[in-house]
């Protein structure tokens, strides 16, 4: 009797380290196939920068899908652009698709606005339309002031309407007076052609997602606060 009971707690204890083997060998596995997931699928782009504050913030990590995607009015996208014999990344919201027109108002009231070399100057704010109607954007960091029109050589010009070609989107900074995007002509109307993909997703320190990012990239994972 003391022998069976010796042998059935060995059996006990082999079932229950079987157990663990297997919940073990499930969770790496489920970790492998997360990695394939998202390296196939995402790229890891690091915000540099404050021409998206203040959705997105200077050294924060966003997975931008890989290509594929439709995209819309509103979505935040990563796109490549020669500059100097060299391929940069920016990212940028979309605000119209090819065939909707954009145009840019000055409107009659003039504000006090804080300038970018600390100062302050009086100036009128701009209101952005597309296809002919005034677009709602909560999401941008401060109104758009006329002052930068005059100052940082804008191709696209207030009071013109202008219609995205085909093939292309226009996308601007959320922060409009400290962004180069598509009103410059150094940027201009983004080919799809260049966009890398969609922002799905932008990384938030903690939890299981940090360690695998941490673990497929390799970064060290310390985002910013605004």
């Amino acid at each position: 009797m003391e022998l069976s009971d010796n042998l059935l707690g060995g059996r006990r204890g082999s079932s229950v380290a079987g157990v663990v083997i297997n919940i073990i060998l499930a969770l790496v596995l489920l970790a492998l196939v997360a990695v394939l997931i998202v390296t196939s699928s995402f790229s890891l782009c690091r915000i540099s920068g404050d021409s998206m504050e203040s959705t997105l913030h200077d050294g924060q990590y966003v997975l931008v899908g890989k290509g594929g995607e439709t995209l819309s009015r509103g979505d935040v996208l990563v796109f490549s652009m020669e500059e100097n014999g060299e391929t940069t990344q920016l990212i940028k919201r979309v605000i119209a698709t090819a065939g909707d027109t954009v145009r840019f108002e000055r409107t009659d009231g003039l504000v006090n606005a804080q300038i970018s070399d600390g100062g302050s100057v009086m100036t009128h704010v701009v209101e952005l339309y597309v296809n002919g109607e005034l677009l709602d954007e909560p999401y941008i960091r401060e109104p758009m002031y006329a002052y930068y029109w005059a100052h940082t050589g804008l191709q696209i010009q207030l009071g013109v309407e202008y219609t995205v070609p085909d093939g292309t989107i226009f996308a601007l900074g959320d922060n409009r007076n400290e962004s180069m995007d598509s009103r410059y002509e150094s940027v201009g109307f983004v080919p799809l052609t260049d966009v890398v993909g969609r922002v799905d997703c932008v990384l938030e320190p903690g939890g299981f997602l940090e360690w695998l990012v941490t673990l497929i990239y390799g970064v060290p994972f310390r985002p910013e606060t605004a």
